[in-house]
């Protein structure tokens, strides 16, 4: 079964009843998806924290789903929530939002309150904006990006005006800055952490930056899942092992939970004994394309390949897509002009690359497409 058969089957118990488990861990980075932003202070009127139960009173609730990656199925995922006796009860509060396209930064974060009193502190993976994905890119590029330093803000912000258990989750690049968090937070903390959840993240370019001894002493409270054929979770080096899940669908989709199974007698995840070769082929072709890459030369391909890929006003991924093969090559040729002939070979090699994997991957969805249309 999936997240909603989960719902469905062991969402009757609350969270004093049956205890937290990694599965839950997975409603809660897809939560953070859902754009309560938009609407929070309207709701809350001032108060840090709301019944998830007071959104229900919104006329319209279509603002909490519009701008998903998949409004229709996170809207489902909002019903079996609130049908569910485990989640509805939650309270949600300390909604942060900072987005800002000169400074590359698109960072989300909110917390739930579960009866228990523990906090789950959930940060949100990479939206559809050229923004995010350009902040993302920068993590094979900087030391630290601005999303990290403000997930670790956040987490020292919330835990430490109230002694109460907390976990911290996170989805994509929403995982990612889950593991940065608990490493910068105050060693004080460390007590009261109960996990920390990342699902199909990226590790880190620089895992030095890290306190080694505190990395030794919360390893045993990190919990990282990837599908079998994981792409966005093997990308960079990784802090620590990772637990392989059944996906029922293929490549790079799998790296949407939605698709992620679950043990319908237990509840747990669906282990597999290890990745798929084609998730080990694609880790290495993506490992030889950054690995021989001086610092230099990636900032230039980063920037000359965003600048393209926002040519004529451009700022989501979803306009990307709909570009043929010949569209995409007349931008990039017209940015990349203004360059000298060195760096115009090195963007436009990069440039080939990109194209080549984002036809790919169009071809992958149709595929999947046909195949789940004749299943």
């Amino acid at each position: 079964m999936d997240v909603f058969g989960y719902l469905e089957k062991f969402g009757k118990n609350s969270f004093r009843k049956s205890k937290f488990k990694e599965t839950d861990s997975l409603i809660f980075s897809q939560l953070s998806y859902i754009k309560f932003e938009r609407i929070f202070s309207v709701v809350a009127k001032g108060r840090k924290f709301v019944p998830l139960t007071d959104f229900l009173k919104l006329e319209d609730k279509q603002v909490l789903f519009e701008g998903t990656s998949n409004p229709a199925k996170y809207e489902a995922l909002w019903n079996a929530v609130m049908a569910s006796r485990r989640f509805s009860t939650l309270q949600i509060g300390l909604v942060r939002e900072v987005f800002n396209v000169e400074k590359d930064v698109q960072f989300m974060a909110m917390t739930f309150k579960s009866e228990d009193w523990t906090r789950y502190i959930v940060f949100r993976g990479t939206d559809g904006t050229l923004c995010g994905w350009k902040e993302d890119c920068n993590l094979c590029i900087l030391k630290e990006i601005p999303a990290q330093l403000e997930a670790a803000k956040y987490v020292d912000e919330v835990v430490s005006w109230a002694l109460f258990p907390f976990n911290i989750i996170g989805h994509s690049k929403g995982g990612n800055l889950a593991e940065y968090a608990a490493l910068k937070m105050k060693k004080r903390y460390g007590r009261r952490l109960k996990g920390v959840y990342n699902h199909d993240g990226p590790g880190f370019d620089k895992p030095m930056i890290f306190d080694q001894d505190v990395l030794k002493d919360l390893m045993p409270k990190f919990h990282k899942v990837v599908p079998g054929e994981s792409v966005i979770g093997m990308l960079l080096t990784q802090l620590h092992d990772y637990k392989v899940v059944l996906a029922e669908t293929s490549e790079f989709f799998q790296h949407s939970i939605f698709y992620w199974m679950i043990d319908d007698s237990t509840g747990d995840l669906v282990e597999l004994e290890d990745r798929s070769a084609a998730s080990k082929s694609t880790e290495k072709y993506i490992k030889d394309l950054l690995d021989p890459l001086p610092l230099g030369d990636r900032i230039i391909i980063v920037a000359g390949l965003f600048e393209g890929l926002s040519y004529g006003g451009r700022t989501t991924i979803y306009e990307i897509f709909n570009l043929s093969k010949i569209e995409m090559l007349k931008i990039f040729g017209r940015v990349f002009v203004k360059y000298d002939n060195s760096t115009k070979l090195l963007l436009l090699k990069y440039a080939f690359e990109f194209i080549k994997f984002k036809f790919a991957a169009n071809e992958k969805a149709k595929t999947e497409f046909i195949r789940k249309k004749n299943a």
